[in-house]
């Protein structure tokens, strides 16, 4: 991974709609973030363009990350690993952001309606432990729906 931005500089580099710094893949673009341990940031990006829209409910959410990691770190104290049989310690040493996604969600069963959403990932401090833990949040009032747990 090359060089990693500041939550400040992306901001900017967003509202100035300054790109060149954004990898762009698969429909998303993606820029590395100083608070992100391993992961980036990444932000769909139809046909390689970050739809100007969405640019203020971006940067937003960026102003306010360590109000949105609080929410996120409330929700994932609902975890309990004591009862599992390799690593019944790995949530003691907390929760470290990996990456975070700006995109639209479905919710429910119906694949409509669709809303404009963000996800932070989080992995464990214990590097050994398997699994990461990601909370979404839908719309732009940063409050989180759902939290879930995924092998990685």
């Amino acid at each position: 991974m090359g060089q990693k931005y500041t939550v400040e500089h992306i901001i900017r580099l967003l509202e100035n709609r300054q790109f060149d710094e954004f990898r762009l893949s698969d429909g998303c673009a993606y820029i590395a973030s100083d608070r992100t341990d391993e992961g980036e940031i990444c932000i769909e990006a139809p046909g390689g363009i970050i739809p100007a829209e969405k640019i203020p409910y971006i940067t937003n959410v960026l102003r306010h990350l360590d109000d949105c990691i609080q929410k996120a770190h409330e929700r994932l104290g609902h975890f309990s690993l004591k009862k599992d049989q390799w690593f019944p310690q790995a949530l003691d040493q907390g929760f470290l952001l990996y990456g975070i996604y700006f995109g639209t969600y479905t919710f429910g069963h119906d694949p409509k309606p669709v809303t404009d959403g963000f996800a932070l990932t989080f992995q464990t401090a214990d590097p050994y432990f398997p699994c990461k833990f990601t909370v979404r949040f839908l719309g732009s009032n940063l409050r989180p729906v759902a939290a879930e747990e995924w092998i990685s």
